[in-house]
C-alpha cells in the first residue's frame, strides 16, 4: 500500500498534558506507528497529520498538538524538538517548588516560564521556515485539524483555540499566532470537566472512526496526608491529573460503546512515572524504559496492534460488539472465503467521501470471478454501519411486473435515508433487461433510488460507464498464486491434501494453472476430491485427461454455511452455459467467433488472423465488432491493442476448454481443420514456423489428439511442431510427434511423396537429438531407399535428389559418430567431401573435413587428423576463410587441436606437449562460445567442460568454480530440458562438479564444500532430475551421506549411503567402480557406529571384510574413528564450559589450536556461543537434505 487509506469517519488524537512526561506520549505514539507501517503495509511512515483529522491536547500535550497537527512535523522530529524544548523550558524550577505550583494552579497561571516558553516556540517556526507571525487559523481546509485547550484570563474559564473555523453558535473562532496558540495552552488544566463538555458537544456533529488518547502516567494511589508537603503534592496531583478523567469516560456508556466497538483506545504508562516530577527533563532515559517496559506487555503489544488497524479502517473497526443493523442479507459469504484485500479496499475508497448522490459502484468479471463473495462479504462488514439490502437482479423480473405501486413507495423511502443504508445488486448480468429498452417503465433501474451507496455485480462491463461512471467499477479477475492456493488447500481435509508432499505441492501448482486461479473452478475442484475421496495428487492425475476434464467440474460447489439457493447451480459449467446459449440467441456468430478462439492458444490471438477464416473473410470492421461485441460484453474474452501487433484476443483457460469441447466432434473437426489451414498458411517461414504462433499450434496438436484427425495439414502441423521441440531442447516430444507425422503422412499421402522424405528427415534430426542414433540410422538408411525409387526420380530433378542425399548423409555421419563407429563415419564423410554441392560449397566442405578429421581422431589417428584440422584452421584464419567458415565452426576446430595436441603429443621438441597451451585453447573456445552461443547453447557446455577437466587436471580450481556455478545457474534459469544429447553433456559436467567437491575437501575446504553441495541441491530439485546415470547417481547419493555425517545427521545419512551401494551393485562387470563401493561400505559401517549402534558396525565390516578393509587402510579403522569422534566431543564440551564461565574465549591460544576439531564439531553439534551471546541467539539445526 503506497498511501495511508482514506476514511469517512474521524480519527482522533488526544494528548494530555504532563510536562516533561509528555515525552512518554510521543514514545507510545512512535510505536503506534511503527505498527501501522506493518500492519498496512505502508512504503513508509507517515506523519501524523496525515492520519489523524483532529489532534487535540491541552497544556504540553497542546503544544505537541500544535507541533504534529500545525507545523506537520514527523514523530521523530516532535520527539527531537520535544527533548530539546524540555531541556531549556522543564529545567527551570517554579519558585516555592510545590507550594509555588500549586499557587500558580489555583491562580490559573502557568507552571512554566511563559516568556521563555513563547521564545522557543519562535525558534522552531525559525528553523522551519515558518514566519514568527504566522497564523494559528490556517486560510484553507487544513490537512489536520488541531484544537487547543486554553484559559481565558478575565474567567478562569475553560475555552478552545483552533486551527479552523467552527460554524456552531455556542463557539467563538479566536484570531492568533501559532506561538501565541502553542504558549497559550501550557497552563496546567484544573478545568478539564468543562473541556470534557465541550468536547462532548463537539464530537456529537461527527462521526467516530478511532480515538487513540494518550496520558502522561497513572498517579499513585497515597492516603491523604497529615502534612503540609504531602497536601501541596496532592493537590498537584489532583490539578495536572488527566486519568481520572480518562477513567471516568471509558466508564461511561458513550466510552464503552466506542471501547467495544475497537474505536476507543487509552494508553498511558501505569507504574514509575509518578516519581517523575513534570519539570525533570534528565529523566527522559528514565521514561523510555518505563514505556518499553509498558508496551512490551501482552495487554498493551495487542492494544497497539488493534490500535493500528483501527487507524488504518476506522469505518469498520473491526465492529465487534455493535448492534447491527437491519438489514435484508439473505446468505452468509462462503465457509472457505479467502480474503481479497484489493478489492475491499476499492470499494472502502469508493463509498468513503459520502455524497448526497447516487453512489453506484460495479464489480464486473467473467462468471466464476468471486463478485458475488467480494460484495456479500463486504456486506457483511459493513452491516454495522449501515442497514444493507441484497437483492439477486436475476430473479427480480416477476416482482417489477406485479408489485410496481408498493416498489415506489419503497424507493421515496429509500431516497429520504440515502445515508443509512447500502444496496447490492447481484448477478445484474442483462443490460437490455436492467434499462428496460422495451417497456421503459418496468425496468429494474426505474426503482433504483437516485440518491444512496449501491453495488452492482455483473459479467457485463458495459455497466461500468453507462449505469455508473465510467471509472466508478472494477474487473474482478482471478485470484493470483497465493489467493488460490490457500483456497484450494484450506477446501481439502489434510488426509486428501497432505500439503508435506513435495508431490502434493506440484499437482496443487498443476493444477491451479489449469483452473486459471478462478475462485468458483478451485471450489468446485476441491469439492469433486472430497465427494470422490480422491486425494489431490490422484484428481490432478484425472484432470489431465481432457476428455474427461469436463466432467471432473460437473458437481456443483455445496456450502451449507453460505445459504445461497444457487449452491445446487454452483458450476463453472452451467454459468458459462447461460452464457453460450444468451450468445447463441443475440448472434450465433459470436458463439462461433469462441469456438474458433478455441483452437488457438488462450492467449495472444490475432485479431488479423481470425478475419481470413471462412465465416468472417467478407466482414467489414463494423460487422465484425457486432460478432465480438456479445463475448466481450459478457466478460468471456479480453480484447487488447498491442503496440505494432494489432489486436489481440485472450481467453479464460477454462472457458477456453469449454468452448471447444462442448462441440460435436463433426463441427469440432470442421472449426480446427479450418485454423490449422490457416496457421500452415501463414505461420510458417522456409518451413519453420514463425515464433509468435508456436503456442497457437502446440494447443492444435492436442486438439487433433482429442478429436482424432488423420489429415494432410495435421500431419505437416505435427512435424512443424516437432522441429520446434527439438530446438527447444524438447526433444523426446519432439521423437513422438515426428513419429506421430510419418506414421500420418504415410497413410494419407501416396507412398512415393516427396513431402514423406522430409518428414522423415525432421524425424531423423529429433532421433539423433535424443541421442538415439540406432534408430538414426535406421531411418536414414529409408530414407536413402526412397530416394533410390524410380518414381521419386521422375518426381525430383537430380539436383533436388543430390541436395537430399547430401543432407541424410551428414544425419548418418552424426548417429554414426554417436553410435561410436569412427570407421563407418569416416567412410560416410569422404563420401560426402566427394559430392558436388559440397564441393562448390566452400562452408560445406569445412564441415565435412571437420567431421571427417574428428572421425580420424576417433579413431586414434592422430597425425592424419592434425594435418587437416590445422590446414582447415590455417585457411579460416585466412582473409577469405573468415568470410565462409562460421565462428562456431572455427571454434569447434580448436577444441579439436586441443584434443589431439592433448592426445598425441608429437617426437619433434617443437610439438612438446604444452599443459598451458591446452588449457589456453579450452578456455579460449570456452569464453566465446559464451560470448557467441550463450550459456544455453549445448556446444558452450562442451567447451566448458573440456575447460574445467583440464582444470582439475592441473589443480587450478579457483577458476573451476565460478564456471561451474554459471553452467548451473544458468541451468536452471533458463529452464534448460535435461534430455537427449544434452543429457549426456550435462551430467559429464555434473560428474565434474563432484570432483570439484571433493577437491574442496581435501583442501580443508569443508565449509565451501557443503554450500557448493548445497548448490547441487538446488540445481537438482529445480531441473527435477530423475535421470541420473547409474554411476553418478550412486557417487552423488555418498557424497550426500558424507555431507550429512558431517552435520551429525548419521541415521540420514546412513540411507543415502545404502542406496548409494545398492545402485552401485546393480552394476554389471567394469562398469562397477569398486573403489567407490569400498568407500561406500565404510560410509555406512562409520554412520552406524555413529549411531551409537557399534556392534552392528562392527557386523557389518565383518560382511564386507576385504571391501572395507581396503578403505580404512586409507581412511582409519572403524575404531580409530570412533576413538576420535570421543575426543573430539571432549573438546567440544571443553569449549561449550569454557565459553559460557569465560575462561575461553574465541580467538584465544587454547582455541587457535584446537581450531580443526573445533570446526569439526560445530558443523556436527552445533554452533558454540559465548557468555555474551547465549542468552540473545539459539542453535539451530541444519535442514534435512533430501534427494
Amino acid at each position: 500500500m503506497a498511501t495511508f487509506p482514506p476514511a469517512q469517519s474521524l480519527r482522533v488524537l488526544c494528548i494530555d498534558g504532563g510536562g516533561i512526561k509528555g515525552y512518554t506520549s510521543l514514545l507510545i505514539l512512535k510505536r503506534i506507528f511503527r505498527t501501522l507501517v506493518i500492519e498496512g503495509n505502508l512504503a513508509e511512515e507517515p506523519r501524523p497529520c496525515q492520519v489523524f483529522d483532529l489532534i487535540a491536547g491541552t497544556s504540553t500535550g497542546g503544544l505537541i498538538a500544535v507541533m504534529l497537527g500545525r507545523l506537520h512535523m514527523t514523530i521523530d522530529e516532535c520527539i527531537a524538538e520535544y527533548e530539546e524544548v524540555g531541556k531549556r523550558i522543564f529545567g527551570k524550577r517554579p519558585p516555592c517548588g510545590q507550594l509555588g505550583k500549586m499557587v500558580k494552579g489555583l491562580a490559573s497561571s502557568p507552571f512554566y516560564d511563559i516568556g521563555g516558553l513563547q521564545e522557543e516556540i519562535k525558534k522552531v517556526l525559525d528553523e522551519m521556515k515558518i514566519p514568527r507571525n504566522e497564523a494559528f487559523l490556517e486560510r484553507t481546509t487544513p490537512q489536520c485539524r488541531v484544537m487547543l485547550c486554553v484559559t481565558r484570563k478575565a474567567t478562569a474559564k475553560a475555552d478552545l483555540l483552533r486551527n479552523y473555523k467552527s460554524h456552531h453558535s455556542t463557539q467563538e473562532n479566536y484570531d492568533c499566532q501559532i506561538w501565541e496558540a502553542a504558549s497559550a495552552t501550557a497552563a496546567a488544566p484544573m478545568y478539564f470537566k468543562r473541556v470534557r463538555g465541550l468536547w462532548r458537544d463537539m464530537v456529537r456533529w461527527w462521526e467516530r472512526g478511532c480515538i487513540v488518547s494518550l496520558g502522561t502516567g497513572a498517579p499513585q494511589i497515597n492516603e491523604v496526608s497529615a502534612n503540609l508537603a504531602g497536601f501541596l503534592r496532592g493537590s498537584v496531583d489532583i490539578m495536572t491529573d488527566s486519568e481520572d478523567i480518562a477513567d471516568q469516560f471509558a466508564r461511561s456508556k458513550d466510552g464503552c460503546d466506542l471501547a467495544k466497538s475497537r474505536r476507543y483506545f487509552r494508553f498511558s504508562v501505569p507504574q514509575g512515572m509518578k516519581e517523575i516530577e513534570m519539570e525533570d527533563y534528565k529523566e527522559t532515559e528514565k521514561m523510555k524504559a518505563l514505556t518499553t517496559d509498558y508496551l512490551s506487555k501482552i495487554g498493551s503489544g495487542t492494544e497497539v496492534v488493534q490500535c493500528a488497524r483501527s487507524l488504518l479502517y476506522p469505518d469498520d473497526n473491526l465492529q465487534q460488539g455493535v448492534e447491527i443493523k437491519p438489514s435484508l442479507l439473505p446468505y452468509n459469504p462462503c465457509i472457505h472465503f479467502v480474503e481479497r484485500p484489493y478489492y475491499e479496499q476499492r470499494l472502502r475508497a469508493f463509498f468513503t467521501p459520502y455524497m448526497q448522490t447516487q453512489q453506484i459502484f460495479v464489480l464486473w468479471g467473467l462468471g466464476g470471478t468471486g463478485k458475488t463473495q467480494i460484495a456479500l462479504k463486504f456486506a457483511h462488514a459493513m452491516k454495522y454501519r449501515f442497514s444493507v439490502f441484497w437483492t439477486t437482479v436475476e430473479t427480480q423480473n416477476e416482482t417489477v411486473t406485479y408489485e410496481p405501486h408498493y416498489l415506489r413507495k419503497t424507493l421515496l423511502r429509500l431516497e429520504e435515508t440515502c445515508g443509512s443504508w447500502l444496496m447490492i445488486l447481484d448477478n445484474t448480468d442483462d443490460l437490455d433487461e436492467f434499462r428496460g429498452k422495451s417497456e421503459q417503465d418496468m425496468c429494474v433501474s426505474s426503482f433504483i433510488p437516485r440518491r444512496g451507496r449501491i453495488i452492482i455485480t455483473t459479467r457485463d462491463q458495459r455497466f461500468q460507464g453507462l449505469v455508473a461512471g465510467a471509472h466508478d467499477g472494477q474487473r474482478v479477475g482471478p485470484m493470483d498464486n497465493v489467493e488460490a492456493k490457500y483456497l484450494l488447500l484450506h477446501s481439502i481435509p489434510e488426509h486428501l491434501g497432505n500439503t508435506d508432499s513435495g508431490e502434493t505441492m506440484s499437482a496443487t501448482g498443476e493444477l491451479l494453472e489449469e483452473l486459471g486461479n478462478l475462485p468458483l473452478a478451485v471450489a468446485q475442484a476441491a469439492a469433486n476430491i472430497v465427494d470422490q475421496h480422491l486425494s489431490l495428487t490422484e484428481y490432478v492425475s484425472l484432470y489431465r485427461d481432457k476428455k474427461r476434464r469436463m466432467g471432473l467440474l460437473q458437481s456443483p460447489v455445496q456450502d451449507f454455511q453460505s445459504k445461497d439457493p444457487r449452491n445446487t447451480s454452483q458450476s463453472v459449467l452451467v454459468t458459462w452455459e447461460l452464457s453460450f446459449e444468451h450468445l447463441q440467441k443475440q448472434n450465433p456468430l459470436s458463439v462461433t467467433f469462441l469456438s474458433y478462439l478455441s483452437c488457438f492458444h488462450y492467449q495472444g490471438i490475432p485479431k488479423r488472423l481470425i478475419l481470413r477464416l471462412p465465416e468472417f473473410r467478407s466482414f467489414d470492421p463494423g460487422d465484425f465488432s457486432q460478432v465480438v461485441r456479445g463475448p466481450l460484453h459478457l466478460s468471456l474474452v479480453d480484447e487488447l491493442e498491442e503496440t505494432g501487433e494489432g489486436t489481440e484476443y485472450s481467453v479464460h483457460p477454462l472457458v477456453h476448454d469449454r468452448a471447444i469441447y462442448r462441440l460435436a466432434k463433426e463441427e469440432g473437426v470442421r472449426y480446427l481443420t479450418a485454423c490449422i489451414d490457416l496457421l500452415i498458411n501463414v505461420g510458417t517461414e522456409n518451413g519453420v514456423l514463425v515464433h509468435d504462433w508456436i503456442a497457437h499450434a502446440v494447443r492444435q496438436v492436442g486438439l487433433c489428439e482429442d478429436f482424432s484427425i488423420v489429415s494432410r495439414s495435421s500431419s505437416t502441423l505435427l512435424q512443424l511442431v516437432a522441429n520446434v521441440f527439438r530446438t527447444a531442447g524438447l526433444v523426446e516430444h519432439g521423437v513422438v510427434l515426428a513419429a506421430r507425422s510419418l506414421d500420418m503422412a504415410t497413410a494419407v499421402w501416396d507412398h512415393d511423396d516427396p513431402a514423406i522424405l522430409r518428414i522423415r528427415e525432421v524425424k531423423v534430426c529429433c532421433l539423433n537429438a535424443a541421442a538415439r542414433y540406432r534408430d538414426s540410422e535406421i531411418e536414414c538408411q529409408l530414407a536413402l531407399e526412397f530416394l533410390d525409387l524410380e518414381s521419386i526420380k521422375a518426381k525430383l530433378t537430380e539436383d533436388e535428389i543430390e541436395l537430399e542425399r547430401t543432407t541424410i548423409g551428414g544425419y548418418l555421419g552424426s548417429a554414426l559418430n554417436g553410435l561410436k563407429r569412427y570407421a563407418d563415419a569416416e567412410r560416410v564423410h569422404r563420401q560426402q567431401l566427394k559430392r558436388k554441392l559440397i564441393k562448390g560449397d566452400p562452408t560445406s566442405e569445412a564441415f565435412a573435413k571437420h567431421n571427417l578429421a574428428h572421425a580420424l581422431y576417433k579413431q586414434g589417428r592422430y597425425n592424419e587428423a592434425r594435418t587437416i584440422n590445422d590446414e582447415l584452421l590455417t585457411w579460416s584464419e585466412s582473409a577469405g576463410g573468415r568470410e565462409v567458415v562460421p565462428r562456431p565452426l572455427y571454434l569447434v576446430m580448436m577444441n579439436l587441436k586441443a584434443h589431439i595436441c592433448k592426445q598425441a603429443p608429437m617426437q619433434s621438441s617443437s610439438h612438446e606437449f604444452n599443459h598451458d597451451e591446452v588449457l589456453r585453447i579450452y578456455l579460449f573456445v570456452y569464453h566465446e562460445s559464451l560470448r557467441l552461443l550463450g550459456p544455453t547453447d549445448i556446444d558452450t557446455w562442451k567447451a566448458a567442460n573440456n575447460a574445467l577437466s583440464k582444470l582439475n587436471e592441473l589443480q587450478r580450481y579457483d577458476e573451476a568454480g565460478p564456471i561451474l556455478k554459471t553452467l548451473l545457474i544458468t541451468c536452471i534459469s533458463a529452464d534448460i530440458r535435461v534430455e537427449g544429447e544434452f543429457a549426456a553433456t550435462f551430467f559429464i559436467t555434473w560428474s565434474i562438479s563432484l570432483q570439484y567437491w571433493v577437491i574442496l575437501v581435501s583442501n580443508g575446504k569443508v565449509d565451501d564444500a557443503m554450500e557448493f553441495l548445497d548448490f547441487l541441491l538446488y540445481v537438482k530439485e529445480s531441473l527435477n532430475l530423475h535421470n541420473f546415470p547409474p554411476r553418478v547417481l550412486s557417487n552423488t547419493l555418498n557424497l550426500l551421506g558424507v555431507s550429512l555425517q558431517w552435520r551429525g545427521q548419521f541415521n540420514e545419512a546412513e540411507k543415502y549411503h545404502r542406496r548409494a551401494s545398492e545402485i552401485e551393485m546393480a552394476l554389471c562387470g567394469s562398469a562397477r567402480d569398486a573403489d567407490l563401493l569400498n568407500v561406500i561400505y565404510y560410509n555406512i559401517m562409520l554412520a552406524l557406529a555413529r549411531q551409537g549402534r557399534v556392534a552392528q558396525a562392527f557386523a557389518f565390516r565383518e560382511q564386507h571384510k576385504m571391501e572395507i578393509e581396503c578403505a580404512e587402510g586409507n581412511h582409519g579403522t572403524c575404531e580409530q574413528r570412533i576413538e576420535r569422534d570421543r575426543n573430539d566431543y571432549e573438546v567440544y564440551k571443553q569449549a561449550e564450559n569454557g565459553l559460557q564461565t569465560g575462561r575461553i574465549r574465541r580467538g584465544d591460544m587454547w582455541w587457535r589450536c584446537h581450531q580443526d576439531v573445533l570446526n569439526r564439531t560445530e558443523r556436527r553439534y552445533g554452533y558454540l556461543y559465548d557468555k555474551v551471546t547465549t542468552e540473545e541467539v539459539s542453535t539451530t539445526i541444519s535442514p534435512k537434505v533430501r534427494f
